[in-house]
């Protein structure tokens, strides 16, 4: 039987609800979430089908129907291009899947190139270290940001951050860890004992990182160490820097998530969950709100159910848990409040249908999708 068959046979179907703003998230899985609260949330449910005729809604319907403003000969050769593709194994999983340009969905005809320098035959990606597989990437509003296994970090895209250091564009293509054209300019009292030695890994120097948080513009290495994005303001002009931050200012605990979005929160290996504002970080006001956190709350599962955290408000924080159940966990008394039900009921396509799990959440530019299964 062929693979496409198998899948076939075998899929169960999944959808994704897809939500313009992060405002109607908020509203989603707020537990006090008022009737006109209701009013503003505007959703699109896609179901992932192979068919046409399995999918149920015209915005899923499109995604699998070729635009009538292309040519024919585009049309034939897409055609014979798709008559090539079998679906995987059943037993195969997906850990991650992005969109291109800046990430959104669009009713118009895209135009998909290949990146010659994140595209060989065997997969290993050149680098000033040695080639290597990618191991993640991100994509932020208008630029990506891709780390490979040996730990190699690109940008690509918007780049004015990175124009503290020489003879960078304000759009193009840089490897960040290139130590002969981009050195370290770690700030001491963040980087504390920490080390500041020359490395092999360029900005980061002798720090591996091997996870990106893109909203909250940091990096992560296999140790827990968080590099963050950082400024100082020199002659009236911020000057960016990714900056080790000193594990004594999270308890001397390892970092194993991070979330920003109205604040921040950093979680420990233990669950503990350091909450901070939110901010672009000056270097001086970092380093206060990291001694004198906010809050400081414990996780109400055991820190391995922990799937993401979904977002983090002055009042409360969000929590996915691998279960599939969404957490509110209130600042002001420790309140720990299930938040699931109204998520899964607003993703049906009508009432009577069984309830799904939630099995992913993320963030793609302006928009935010949950993955149910």
């Amino acid at each position: 039987m062929k693979a496409d068959q198998v899948a076939r046979q075998f899929r169960t179907g999944v959808r994704a609800h897809i939500i313009k703003r992060m405002s109607q998230v908020a509203a989603i899985v707020n537990p006090d979430r008022t009737e006109n609260d209701k009013l503003y949330i505007k959703t699109y449910i896609y179901y992932i089908m192979t068919q046409l005729d399995e999918n149920p809604t015209f915005e899923s319907q499109k995604i699998l129907i070729l635009p009538e403003r292309i040519s024919q000969q585009h049309k034939d050769i897409s055609r014979e291009w798709f008559k090539i593709i079998q679906l995987p194994p059943s037993d195969l999983q997906f850990i991650d899947v992005k969109s291109a340009d800046d990430g959104t969905w669009d009713d118009g005809t895209e135009i998909w190139r290949l990146n010659p320098h994140f595209n060989a035959d065997d997969g290993l990606i050149p680098s000033s270290l040695i080639p290597s597989k990618i191991r993640s990437f991100n994509f932020e509003l208008h630029r990506a940001i891709i780390i490979l296994e040996n730990g190699a970090v690109f940008a690509y895209g918007q780049l004015h951050e990175f124009q503290g250091w020489p003879n960078v564009a304000e759009n193009g293509f840089i490897e960040s860890t290139d130590r002969i054209k981009m050195k370290q300019c770690f700030l001491d009292e963040l980087r504390g004992g920490l080390s500041g030695a020359e490395g092999a890994f360029g900005v980061f120097e002798t720090f591996h990182v091997v996870k990106y948080y893109k909203n909250a513009k940091a990096f992560v290495t296999a140790e827990g160490i968080v590099l963050t994005q950082t400024y100082v303001e020199i002659e009236k002009k911020y000057k960016y820097s990714f900056t080790p931050i000193d594990p004594k200012f999270f308890g001397g605990e390892k970092i194993v998530h991070i979330n920003h979005h109205v604040w921040d929160a950093y979680v420990t290996k233990t669950g503990r969950v350091l909450i901070i504002r939110g901010m672009y970080k000056e270097s001086k006001e970092f380093v206060t709100e990291l001694t004198t956190p906010q809050k400081v709350l414990q996780l109400p599962f055991f820190m391995d159910e922990l799937h993401c955290l979904i977002l983090t408000k002055k009042t409360h924080f969000t929590a996915l848990r691998a279960d599939g159940r969404i957490f509110s966990i209130r600042y002001e008394d420790g309140a720990v409040r299930n938040a699931t039900d109204y998520a899964i009921q607003h993703a049906k396509s009508n009432i009577q249908e069984y309830d799904k799990r939630i099995k992913h959440f993320t963030n793609v530019a302006m928009s935010f999708d949950f993955l149910f299964e």
